[in-house]
């Protein structure tokens, strides 16, 4: 995936393949590659089968004018990215310009671009995150233009979702995470993407590292298990209204935490940026007493457990009880680098145990997120 930056002259976002169009002494003039395509197409009678113009995204070195909102046959056009700079007006379409002659070095014919006429960004090849992230919320469900990786996995038996989350200790293990099709990330207690215990990152750091993760993770779920106070909850209250940002949090802390959100907001008040707060998980230890596991989990989205191996699943049974009373979800967090270290192979009868107790989120390495999701499909 690649992001170019240029200047919003329109706004709106549109999600197609590239068209790259070019102007000579005859008019507009499409790229040969997709001239000869549809040749091919209309000799072979697909055009009678198929009668809908193609969605594209016009990639212009300058914005010609006569050419926005213009007719083009067999084509409907749903954006246009330019590389030279223009002036904002009113069209019917988001276009961004002044990408710069290095976009269009990199765009090919039928690349699939994310055009964002409000921030003045396009993606090339964008990432099943990113395009999930412009997508409209009625839409998210269908992640268009990625492969079979990326889409979430089912149960074979009763159609059950199971997200599969990534665990991730550093910016760089996000990106893997992304890139192998998880449908999130979990950021264990000894992650190191906000810093060290010892060593945090200051706020104006933290904004940046949010900036970061929202852009690889986009939509999908950012799962943090951390202490507040190894957190600047400024720039984490901003960087929800942007993100599906989800915090672990033992439930005899809750009331403290929301009390620390709710003085952080004060403060935001005065500000332009919107904001808002995280989604609160209750953590709750495998080795919970019965007497402390609470009646219900209403004031939660929902619960997280933290086994360390197979056998913690009888202990857990008793959570899941308490967490259906609010039909909250349950995520099983296993961090624990004795048990991922085990092979995949013997931890699959955990994985089968865990989605018949309930649980609807389950955690694995980046390079195990595809063969997990196999697993789940075969259940």
């Amino acid at each position: 995936m690649e992001v170019f930056l240029g200047q919003p002259i329109s706004g709106g976002v549109a999600i197609a393949a590239a068209a790259r169009l070019t102007i000579d002494r005859f008019g507009p003039a499409l790229h040969p590659e997709r001239r000869r395509r549809a040749a091919a197409a209309e000799l072979r009678g697909f055009y009678e089968s198929d009668p809908e113009p193609s969605q594209v995204i016009l990639v212009m070195d300058r914005l010609y004018p006569g050419v926005v909102g213009a007719p083009m046959v067999g084509l409907e056009v749903l954006g246009i990215a330019v590389a030279e700079d223009a002036e904002p007006f009113s069209a019917p379409y988001p276009i961004v310009s002044g990408l710069g002659t290095p976009f269009l070095e990199n765009v090919n014919e039928f690349d699939i671009l994310v055009l964002d006429g409000d921030r003045g960004r396009v993606y090339i090849d964008a990432d099943a995150s990113v395009i999930a992230r412009y997508q409209k919320p009625a839409s998210r469900a269908r992640v268009y233009f990625v492969d079979s990786a990326h889409l979430p996995a089912r149960t074979a038996y009763a159609n059950i979702r199971v997200e599969v989350l990534a665990i991730a200790r550093s910016l760089e293990d996000v990106s893997l995470a992304m890139r192998a099709g998880a449908d999130g990330v979990y950021l264990p207690p000894d992650n190191t993407v906000f810093g060290t215990f010892d060593e945090p990152q200051n706020s104006e750091d933290q904004t940046q590292t949010w900036k970061t993760l929202l852009d690889e993770v986009g939509a999908l779920a950012i799962v943090l298990d951390q202490e507040l106070e190894r957190l600047a909850l400024s720039p984490m209250l901003r960087a929800c209204a942007e993100g599906q940002i989800r915090l672990i949090t033992p439930p005899w802390l809750a009331e403290d935490v929301r009390d620390q959100f709710a003085d952080t907001e004060i403060f935001l008040q005065d500000g332009d940026e919107p904001f808002l707060r995280p989604l609160l998980v209750a953590g709750m230890p495998i080795t919970q007493s019965a007497d402390d596991i609470p009646d219900d989990f209403d004031d939660f989205a929902g619960v997280a457990i933290v086994p360390t191996q197979a056998e913690d699943l009888e202990a857990a049974e008793r959570i899941v009880l308490a967490a259906r009373r609010s039909s909250a979800p349950v995520m099983m967090l296993c961090a624990d680098e004795d048990f991922q270290d085990a092979s995949l192979a013997d931890r699959a009868a955990f994985l089968d145990a865990a989605v018949a107790l309930g649980v609807t989120a389950l955690t694995g390495r980046p390079d195990e997120i595809e063969s997990i999701k196999e697993i789940i499909r075969t259940l």
